[in-house]
């Protein structure tokens, strides 16, 4: 001031202008007023940005396990109503997920990354992931199993079970080929006319499941 060193200066903030849902954020405009000595005013005014900047609370699930299809796939559910997720505003954040429910994967074994966020209205961001594992519980499935068979007996009045695994057709979701195991063993040897031996032949996946 031109004659007083020391005017009285005053302040007043006006109503907050929401700017979110958050009903703490947004703007008040600050006015100020100086008075000198001889009753003179001066006033001056700036808006004060009022943030919300604590990120949302986010807990996500455990690791979670997919069984494949018939196809060896199977689409990423929706986790988010797994989450526990919440926000100081008392404003419930939205959540997001990546990758985005109904992508597919496939392979026994087979795991990926599912990131969750929450974002609130004020735009800010938490994260959490956890894993997704594919597993293949399908067991193979013979289309053919060989029917019964005779063998002729030698002189020993003994045979050789021959490999009948090349007799048998096997399909699964997940692998090209199973391993195919007989019981007795090739090689093995009977005796006896009409002797009659039941042989068993078990198909194992990639992934142990049995048939």
């Amino acid at each position: 001031d031109n004659c007083d060193a020391r005017p009285v200066i005053t302040f007043n903030d006006g109503a907050l202008v929401a700017g979110s849902l958050c009903p703490q954020a947004g703007t008040i405009t600050r006015t100020w007023t100086a008075t000198d000595a001889s009753g003179n005013v001066g006033m001056g005014w700036f808006d004060v940005r009022l943030r919300e900047n604590t990120p949302p609370e986010l807990t996500c699930p455990d690791d979670q396990e997919l069984l494949l299809n018939a196809d060896c796939e199977v689409e990423i559910p929706d986790y988010r109503g797994m989450a526990d997720a919440s926000d100081n505003s008392g404003v419930p954040p939205i959540l997001t997920q990546n990758p985005a429910p109904g992508t597919v994967i496939s392979g026994h074994n087979t795991s990926i990354q599912v990131t969750l966020t929450a974002t609130d209205a004020s735009d800010n961001a938490s994260q959490c992931s956890f894993s997704v594992t594919a597993k293949d519980a399908l067991a193979p499935t013979f289309t053919c199993c060989p029917d019964n068979q005779e063998i002729v007996l030698g002189g020993e009045c003994t045979a050789v079970i021959p490999d009948y695994r090349g007799l048998a057709e096997v399909v699964d979701n997940c692998s090209p080929s199973s391993v195919l195991v007989q019981d007795p063993a090739p090689g093995t040897t009977i005796g006896g006319h009409t002797t009659s031996q039941v042989v068993t032949l078990t198909a194992t996946d990639a992934a142990g499941n049995v048939s």
